[in-house]
């Protein structure tokens, strides 16, 4: 049988307009606002979760970077063989438009890849303080074992000495009562 770690990740997600002159440009200006805490996520705006065996998230999420990146390399073949064929004239334009494609692809899937190692860090950070918790959880176990033990010993030893004095008062008791009988029948 394999053991897998899971991941459970509640996602938030909430829309922002913002005017910008590109796709691009409006994303930085929404992430500058977020990361200064103008935008700051709350329960209501709850997207959903997703429960995840850690490796096939990760792999998850760079086949969708990798896929992604394939796709975009396809469509930069498609347009540069459409550029080849109208290549009189317009060869310039299908150029750039073909790296503005690929540019396009290749910032989305560094966005993917980018978001799939923050997720992952994310991840292993909470293992790393799961550990730490469990850890200081079993050094507090152990110091609260160690008190409980010794407490026993000296509830032991108390209970042994008071027991010593009780014996020692009830034969000092015994010999009294036997004098004082003694004395009484030698009257």
């Amino acid at each position: 049988m394999s053991e897998y770690r899971v991941i459970i990740t509640e996602t938030l997600k909430r829309a922002v307009t913002v005017e910008a002159e590109s796709r691009e440009e409006a994303e930085e200006a929404v992430r500058r606002q977020y990361q200064n805490s103008e935008h700051i996520l709350v329960a209501e705006d709850f997207d959903g979760r997703a429960v995840d065996a850690l490796k096939e998230f990760i792999a998850a999420a760079r086949a969708e970077g990798e896929k992604a990146r394939a796709d975009a390399q396809k469509d930069a073949d498609a347009a540069k063989q459409e550029a080849e064929r109208i290549r009189a004239g317009a060869a310039s334009q299908a150029n750039a438009d073909a790296r503005a494609i690929i540019d396009k692809a290749n910032n989305e899937a560094r966005n993917i890849i980018y978001k799939a190692q923050q997720d992952a860090n994310r991840l292993v950070q909470a293992d790393a303080i799961r550990q730490q918790a469990e850890k200081e959880a079993e050094t507090l176990t152990a110091q609260a074992n160690e008190d409980i033990a010794k407490r026993q010993a000296d509830c032991q030893q108390y209970i042994a000495g008071q027991l010593a004095n009780l014996d020692s008062y009830m034969t000092q008791m015994l010999q009294n009562v036997r004098n004082a009988r003694s004395q009484v029948r030698g009257q």
